[in-house]
């Protein structure tokens, strides 16, 4: 009499329940705003109008190199912003920015918020096209998924993805609540759509992207992560955007690569959380 044994069958896992999964996405957005609070990063930024005419070759291709600043902020409402701090362009110095974000960071802590958003419109005159944005921020998708911002988006549980080897949970959402987060330079309401992808066991944000359109432009932006040894944490090495206004001969497209992470520091001191 032979036997042979029966090949193992993989036990299927059961797939989670989106709930779930938001409610971890939210604890882990919640704890990365606290632990990259008050971090500045470099970046260099390249931005090239892809269409652009021969005799504009000057104006449509630009090389910006920056220090972005990542601040949590104390009180309620917007509880956290970015600023771009621009250093040179096109391998010219801009006068007075060696030392902004520390005269940013001085003085009182109201006004805070504000000043940091002076920076940040401040670096936006930089951006090449006729499309204005100070949302060109990394960090920026991850708000849609803090527990504040969530009943402002409907979410959706989509097939596990696989990215350099990480298994993800794959998160699409659609903004429908206005006004809505990203608002035209006339005020009009652009309704946000995107995917986040979250790594299985804990919710690690591994890749963002977003996207809106109306009549007038479009653009995507994807962001993609990486573990910093120093900081022990994740956070944004590349952000990959495209622009496209729908009135002109004009697409812009848009890499900025994101190193040397580190504490925030003015005169010699940490600025802590």
């Amino acid at each position: 009499m032979a036997a042979t044994a029966a090949p193992a069958r993989a036990v299927a896992q059961p797939r989670p329940k989106l709930e779930n999964v938001l409610k971890q996405a939210a604890a882990y957005v919640r704890q990365f705003e606290n632990d990259f609070a008050a971090i500045v990063t470099d970046e260099t930024y390249e931005q090239h109008d892809v269409a652009g005419q021969p005799r504009l070759l000057s104006s449509t291709n630009r090389r910006i190199r920056s220090e972005m600043l990542f601040m949590r902020l104390p009180g309620e409402g917007l509880s956290w912003i970015s600023a771009r701090n621009v250093l040179e362009v096109d391998g010219v110095p801009v006068a007075d920015s060696h030392d902004r974000l520390e005269r940013t960071i001085k003085g009182d802590a109201a006004g805070l918020a504000d000043r940091l958003l002076s920076v940040a419109d401040e670096g936006a005159r930089f951006n090449i096209g006729r499309i204005q944005r100070n949302f060109n921020d990394p960090i920026l998708p991850l708000l849609f998924l803090d527990p504040e911002y969530q009943p402002r988006f409907k979410f959706r549980l989509e097939k596990d993805e696989d990215i350099d080897g990480i298994r993800t949970r794959k998160i699409s959402f659609k903004e429908t609540e206005r006004p809505t987060v990203i608002r035209g330079s006339d005020g009009r309401s652009l309704d946000t759509s995107g995917v986040a992808w979250v790594r299985a066991d804990d919710a690690t944000v591994v890749r963002t992207e977003i996207g809106a359109h109306d009549d007038r432009m479009t653009f995507t932006i994807r962001v993609d992560y990486h573990r910093d040894p120093k900081l022990d944490m994740w956070i944004p090495s590349r952000m990959e955007e495209h622009y496209k206004y729908q009135r002109a001969n004009e697409q812009i497209d848009c890499v900025a690569v994101y190193s040397n992470a580190r504490r925030f520091e003015t005169s010699g001191r940490v600025i802590v959380r």
